[in-house]
């Protein structure tokens, strides 16, 4: 009974976004930015150490306490304005930065750089998140005190 309970809430869940993304398809007219929802948002991530036209080099979860910087690459598809999105860095759980990027197309690749100090040795995260805060990626990753040689 609880499994059935389950697949018919997925199933109006399912149903109610066909309705919306139905009604957003069929306006002629864009809302303004104010009123258009962020959380439409999604994006696509990836951790590296350079970005080269526009295409993320070096990726990896893990890397040597001498990478110098590090780059979040992101893919923001669904904008249906101009928005922005944020960049949040996180060593050990403490905010170390947070780079607010512009979104101007309804698929935009943008990135922020962080630089990384050889003494910030252990875990990381970068979260996405939208102009409402809503979370769009986590990207963990590790700072090894030795370089760590790619395979």
């Amino acid at each position: 009974m609880r499994v059935q309970s389950v697949i018919v809430f997925v199933l109006v869940m399912v149903a109610m976004s066909a309705m919306t993304f139905a009604q957003v398809e069929d306006s002629t007219k864009a809302a303004p930015a104010e009123e258009v929802s962020a959380s439409a948002l999604t994006a696509e991530v990836q951790l590296c150490t350079a970005v080269e036209e526009r295409v993320p080099t070096g990726a990896g979860d893990s890397f040597g306490s001498d990478i110098g910087q590090l780059c979040l690459w992101s893919k923001i598809s669904g904008a249906v304005d101009t928005t922005f999105i944020r960049h949040v860095w996180y060593f050990q759980g403490e905010e170390k930065a947070t780079v607010e990027l512009p979104v101007r197309s309804p698929s935009f690749r943008t990135w922020s750089r962080k630089t990384i100090l050889p003494e910030w040795i252990g875990e990381w995260e970068v979260k996405v998140l939208d102009a409402d805060g809503n979370l769009l990626s986590t990207t963990p990753f590790t700072i090894f005190k030795e370089k760590v040689e790619k395979q």
